[in-house]
């Protein structure tokens, strides 16, 4: 499928937002280093619920955040569930990940 068969909302979300979240998941990456599926799925599913919540507070409840605002914990969020999908395909034995070593050498050539 070519970008200009998307409606307008699909070619933002793959001109736009795809990329914004990309640099800012390997941003945020760094700081996490390998960590981030060590609890395995359900630890993963932790994070998911605790950002659903703050998530819900502001835009339901319409309660002011002082922190992170309603798009970033969206832009958190897709990578939790990356995150607990790959937690998912590791406990299923369908993948193995990286060392600490191999991640930090990874980011090193990206950035």
């Amino acid at each position: 499928m070519r970008s200009e068969d998307l409606s307008p909302d699909g070619q933002h979300i793959m001109g736009v937002l795809l990329p914004e979240w990309e640099a800012m998941f390997l941003r945020k990456q760094k700081d996490y280093g390998n960590d981030a599926n060590r609890l395995g799925v359900k630890g993963a599913f932790v994070d998911i619920h605790r950002k659903e919540g703050k998530l819900k507070r502001a835009i339901w409840d319409g309660q002011k955040l002082e922190g992170e605002q309603p798009r970033e914990i969206l832009m958190d969020l897709i990578g939790h569930c990356f995150l607990t999908i790959c937690a998912i395909d590791q406990e299923d034995g369908q993948v193995s990940f990286l060392t600490d070593q191999e991640l930090a050498a990874a980011l090193d050539m990206e950035g």
